[in-house]
């Protein structure tokens, strides 16, 4: 049943993705059903705790947070929100590592892409989508990895 959440939450980036990259803005929709499909795994027997949902919730909107007061104006509302909800579905561990690569993806992506650096504004959500990814699928290992 995993792999049913798992193409939720990614068809729900998706959509979130090119509506950010073509409007700017991510609709509530879609970080509603990434909610729903993240605490649905308490219900459905995906061996995750009701502490594990919550804290994978809690660090991820606590990482955005914290960013935010040091660099305010770094990211939009939608943002933070799309990924507080992920964060159900991640994990804390999968939050933690799925905002480093965001972040990272991101700034590669300033440094390879001429059309990013001309912007004012960036659209986050596409990086997002690739560390949420990267967090549901590979947290653990890249985390004992980075750790080792």
């Amino acid at each position: 049943m995993e792999n049913h959440i798992f193409a939720v939450v990614w068809i729900c980036l998706g959509m979130a993705s090119y509506e950010d990259l073509r409007d700017r803005r991510v609709r509530e929709g879609w970080i509603w059903c990434i909610a729903g499909a993240g605490i649905s795994r308490l219900w459905l027997g995906e061996g995750k705790e009701a502490w594990d949902v919550l804290l994978g919730g809690c660090v991820a909107f606590l990482l955005f947070v914290l960013i935010l007061l040091w660099f305010p104006g770094a990211f939009g509302g939608g943002d933070v929100k799309l990924y507080a909800a992920a964060g159900l579905s991640l994990g804390p561990v999968g939050a933690g590592v799925g905002l480093a690569v965001a972040i990272l993806t991101a700034g590669v992506a300033l440094l390879l892409s001429p059309s990013f650096r001309e912007q004012k504004e960036i659209p986050f959500v596409p990086f997002l989508s690739v560390g949420i990814f990267l967090g549901f699928c590979f947290g653990e290992q890249i985390q004992n990895w980075y750790l080792s």
